[in-house]
């Protein structure tokens, strides 16, 4: 078995691992999503303030110091705030799903004589389904739904991990016989 084969299905099995316990304990997974998510604003605000020092003139670094300074206020806000953050978070994921979901079902009408047809009139209704219950979950008061679709995301990623290690063993099995 190759190393690479060895690493995918590390990778697979520990994916599928995270994302059990993520559905497990749905506000720890949200709340640990948030905060990487502010984390990831306040580093790439800070990187980009210290880049705008670099740039020449105040043409070109005004917008950098502007977009720096809305990231790192975004990031510490969240910080400082995870539950409002997670419940903007879990607003524009719902948003995002909903614009997709009637973006693709446009979409699928006009290649009704294709074959991309059903996968994506499928693909925008789960999309809109998605939205829905985002929305019954925020109108129960409830943001926790970040960390459930991350465990699904997780465990649906470690299966095609196991499932891209599967293959690759199959290819080299058959390149060697």
């Amino acid at each position: 078995m190759s190393t690479l084969s060895m690493m995918l299905r590390f990778a697979g099995v520990f994916s599928v691992i995270c994302g059990v316990l993520a559905i497990l304990n749905p506000l720890a997974a949200t709340m640990a999503a948030v905060t990487l998510a502010a984390i990831a604003l306040v580093l790439s605000g800070g990187i980009q303030l210290a880049g705008a020092f670099f740039e020449t003139g105040w043409r070109t670094r005004a917008p950098s110091l502007l977009t720096a300074g809305a990231a790192l206020a975004l990031g510490l806000s969240i910080l400082f705030h995870p539950v409002a953050g997670a419940q903007a978070l879990t607003i524009l994921m719902g948003i995002l799903l909903l614009v997709s979901g009637l973006g693709k079902l446009v979409l699928s009408f006009s290649h009704r004589e294709d074959s991309s047809f059903w996968p994506l009139l499928v693909s925008g209704a789960v999309s809109l389904l998605l939205a829905l219950l985002v929305y019954r979950h925020l109108q129960g008061g409830r943001s926790a739904i970040l960390g459930t679709f991350l465990g699904v995301e997780l465990m649906l990623n470690g299966l095609a991990l196991l499932a891209v290690a599967a293959l690759g063993r199959r290819v080299l099995a058959e390149v060697r016989g």
